[in-house]
């Protein structure tokens, strides 16, 4: 019992030390989240959402990925970048993120288990979740990854590069994306915590055209 205690001890003690770290290194970055008005999301003030029906712009999302994820994405895990235009699915879901936003903190339980209801109805192939940690490292990244057992794509975005492109939008942020083509598009967007995953992604299948899965 007292190996137990130890040992859960040590472990928590080693998650907080991490997350201090990389806390510390995201101000001295100097990106602190400011709470929104808008329930369970933090804002920015210089929001400038992309427009539902625009086309999705094809920037670069820069890894890396571990194998699971490449996987899950269809790509080879040595490419360096990934662009949307590279998935062969019809939908995707992506979420940008900051591990300093406590709401993202939040979020992350719900989102593992938006992921697992994707594979549990057997739309794995047909809706991909993806995450983009704005103004997040790769280290930074792991730790928001790990600490929720996340098990779909996160890409950093350190610099900010692609954060910038999608409208510099508070967190958590939600673009719903549908395959036209070669390309995605814009069908729903939404600002703050999911309500319930189920119905979000009920809501992800109807904008998107798709029947609900099994």
């Amino acid at each position: 019992m007292s190996v137990f205690v130890y040992a859960s001890t040590t472990y928590h003690l080693r998650e907080t030390m991490n997350f201090l770290a990389a806390l510390v290194l995201g101000l001295l970055l100097g990106f602190t989240p400011v709470q929104s008005l808008a329930a369970n999301a933090s804002d920015s003030p210089a929001m400038k959402p992309l427009p539902i029906g625009q086309a999705f712009p094809d920037i670069a999302f820069k890894g890396p990925l571990s194998a699971t994820e490449a996987k899950d994405l269809g790509v080879d895990a040595a490419d360096k970048t990934i662009r949307f235009s590279q998935l062969k699915t019809e939908a995707i879901i992506l979420v940008v993120f900051s591990m300093y936003c406590p709401f993202c903190q939040k979020e992350g339980t719900e989102l593992d288990k938006m992921h697992k209801l994707i594979g549990q109805k057997g739309l794995a192939d047909k809706v991909k979740l993806v995450g983009l940690g704005a103004g997040n490292s790769p280290f930074e990244v792991n730790i928001y990854r790990e600490k929720f057992g996340l098990g779909f794509p996160l890409f950093p975005d350190q610099d900010f590069e692609a954060y910038k492109a999608l409208g510099q939008v508070g967190t958590p942020y939600y673009y719903i994306l549908k395959r036209r083509g070669s390309e995605f598009i814009i069908v729903d967007e939404q600002l703050g915590c999911v309500a319930s995953p189920g119905s979000f992604l009920d809501r992800v299948l109807e904008k998107t055209g798709m029947a609900k899965g099994k």
